[in-house]
């Protein structure tokens, strides 16, 4: 599964130019154990003062045997509302952020940092003034490695190091957004009928993926966002009853 990138680059121990495998000899991967799986975690500060507002940061997960898997990138928002008001403004404080976040507070928080008031009455109504700026995350990017897709290994990132308590390395919040979108295609050859209808058919599994993993909309908006509470309504609200967009959605 991706979502789109940052700067930074993946490092797969095997090449992607694998052939792929044909519709006729193709079957469902086999689970992966990941009961075994470690995690290493590097901070990427950025510009001088975006310790201050912004840590990005990136997970690596490994096998058993020390064989990367998959990668995370967590853009963490640490901007508090006594910030905001002593700065003038949240919007303009997340312009030197990546565009993916700087979108992401735009849509989603007003310029005092708060979740917008429309969302408390807009899809499923699940979010609402609980949701602040200084306890966001952003899921940047999500990759897992050509060999080891449809194997589970997104799915364990999100429930077992994101939701669980047992990789205390890694960085949490209360709320994790993200955006479920396919990276830009640089494949010139492809039609811009094939190219609308591939990005339309791998959003649609992204959504699935993350909805499955617990992620809900925001209002109406193309943002999800997973709570850690268990307790939170977003976690008790049923994966086939998520609020889907009109015509764009089955």
């Amino acid at each position: 599964m991706t979502v789109p990138s940052s700067h930074f680059a993946p490092v797969w121990p095997i090449s992607r130019a694998q052939p792929q495998e044909t519709q006729a000899n193709s079957k469902k991967p086999t689970p992966m154990d990941c009961s075994r799986f470690s995690v290493e975690v590097e901070d990427d500060l950025g510009e001088p003062g975006g310790k201050e507002e912004m840590t990005e940061v990136r997970i690596s997960f490994f096998d058993e045997y020390h064989v990367q898997v998959g990668f995370a990138i967590v853009l963490f928002c640490n901007i508090t509302r006594a910030m905001v008001k002593r700065r003038g403004g949240f919007h303009s404080m997340v312009e030197r952020s990546s565009d993916a976040f700087e979108r992401l507070a735009r849509v989603v928080f007003d310029d005092r940092a708060k979740i917008q008031r429309r969302f408390r009455c807009e899809g499923n109504r699940l979010w609402g003034p609980e949701v602040t700026t200084e306890q966001v995350a952003f899921l940047e990017h999500l990759e897992v490695g050509p060999e080891f897709q449809g194997m589970g290994v997104g799915s364990w990132f999100v429930r077992q190091v994101w939701l669980g308590d047992g990789f205390a390395n890694v960085p949490k919040a209360p709320f994790l957004f993200v955006r479920p979108a396919p990276l830009v295609s640089t494949d010139s050859s492809a039609s811009i009928a094939d190219s609308l209808a591939h990005r339309s058919q791998t959003t649609s599994r992204l959504r699935s993926f993350y909805r499955k993993t617990g992620f809900r909309r925001v209002g109406s908006m193309d943002y999800f966002s997973l709570a850690k509470d268990p307790g939170h309504p977003s976690r008790r609200s049923p994966e086939n009853e998520d609020w889907k967009l009109q015509n764009q959605e089955e």
